[in-house]
């Protein structure tokens, strides 16, 4: 049986560096994939996984409750990614890979919204992809996000519904949705 989060910590703060290596183990995956739904650049994305790791490390013993490592890990990328695009200026790459991705659509019509959808996405302000980013790529539930981000619940959800409606907006106006509509006829919204 694998040792908890709490339990790595407590032994991380004991002194043993392999397991603070265990925590890295576990999560940088998913903090690079989050870091990556947020920044849209894979090398960027990559860099903010570790950074957050190195200052997790350093923080560590102001962790609160070490049960919630992964959150709290999380809430260091965010406002990590927050200082980042205040001190630099950066283009928005983004990495597709629109064969096979599992969406039942025509490849062919895939790989034609595919850059059409990622366009539209990195046009979004960076609160929308963070909190898109959070809840699609991570998974996250809109009380989870608020626990990283300082927000409401209802707040979030605000946010992911203009996200939704700016995307719709853009792609409306770059793809023709009703390529992809859904059995019966009906086109997504």
């Amino acid at each position: 049986m694998a040792e908890t989060d709490a339990k790595l910590v407590e032994r991380t703060l004991a002194g043993e560096k392999g397991a603070f290596a265990e925590i890295v183990r576990r999560h940088l995956g998913g903090l690079v994939s989050t870091a990556f739904g947020i920044v849209g650049a894979r090398g960027e994305a990559e860099e903010l996984g570790l950074e957050t790791v190195v200052r997790a490390y350093r923080g560590l013993r102001g962790l609160a409750d070490p049960s919630r490592v992964a959150a709290w890990m999380n809430e260091i990328l965010l406002s990590t990614q927050k200082e980042w695009t205040k001190k630099k200026t950066r283009s928005f790459e983004t990495v597709v890979e629109p064969a096979g991705s599992g969406t039942g659509a025509d490849p062919a019509l895939a790989a034609d919204a595919f850059p059409k959808v990622a366009k539209a996405i990195a046009a979004l302000d960076e609160a929308h992809r963070t909190v898109l980013a959070l809840r699609y790529l991570k998974g996250y539930s809109p009380e989870e996000i608020g626990s990283f981000s300082g927000e409401t619940a209802s707040g979030v959800n605000v946010k992911i519904t203009r996200a939704h409606k700016a995307l719709r907006d853009s792609l409306s106006q770059a793809v023709d949705l009703s390529r992809f509509a859904a059995p019966g006829g009906a086109s997504p919204s």
